[in-house]
């Protein structure tokens, strides 16, 4: 199976672990708010391309990540075409979760992301940011995903540009 698959499994694995054995309820350090419109929706992140062993294919993965008000869907999905059309399902996970907002004087702020079974542990801080795309060759908005220090990107439309496989290694 390919890295970035078992890598997302185990990821979602843990998420679901903590957030089944971290049900003790607690005050929040800081307010829940609502997402921004702007946030919500579907985003993809780009999971990089490895070898079909079987059928000497490259094989691209995608990350279908929905951001609701109340709940967090992702889905991983892979194809054997560079454009990355006519994707096909591997695996999906669905999470309720709030949200938290943190400011800092001078820079756009920022959104935690929180299971909402245990409220002190976020599973990712979100950011909007301006990036570079290669298959572009211009800069689109994305959206920044810090994951425990590591930073990845999403945009709105499936692009095959800043691979999340690294994380993986």
């Amino acid at each position: 199976m390919h890295k970035f698959v078992k890598g997302c499994l185990l990821m979602l694995a843990s998420f679901s672990f903590f957030a089944v054995v971290g049900t003790t309820t607690g005050q929040a350090a800081s307010k829940t708010v609502a997402l921004p419109k702007s946030y919500r929706g579907t985003w993809y992140l780009y999971g990089g391309v490895s070898m079909d062993s079987a059928n000497k294919l490259p094989v691209f993965t995608v990350v279908r990540l929905k951001l609701q008000s109340k709940k967090l869907n992702l889905g991983v999905y892979t194809t054997n075409t560079p454009d990355l059309k006519s994707q096909a399902w591997q695996l999906s996970i669905a999470s309720p979760v709030t949200y938290t907002k943190k400011t800092k004087k001078g820079h756009p702020a920022v959104y935690r992301v929180l299971p909402r079974s245990m409220e002190g542990e976020s599973l990712a801080i979100l950011g909007k940011t301006k990036v570079k795309v290669k298959v572009l060759n211009k800069r689109v908005k994305a959206l920044r995903i810090n994951l425990d220090g590591d930073l990845v990107y999403a945009f709105r439309r499936p692009l095959q540009s800043h691979a999340m496989d690294t994380l993986l290694d």
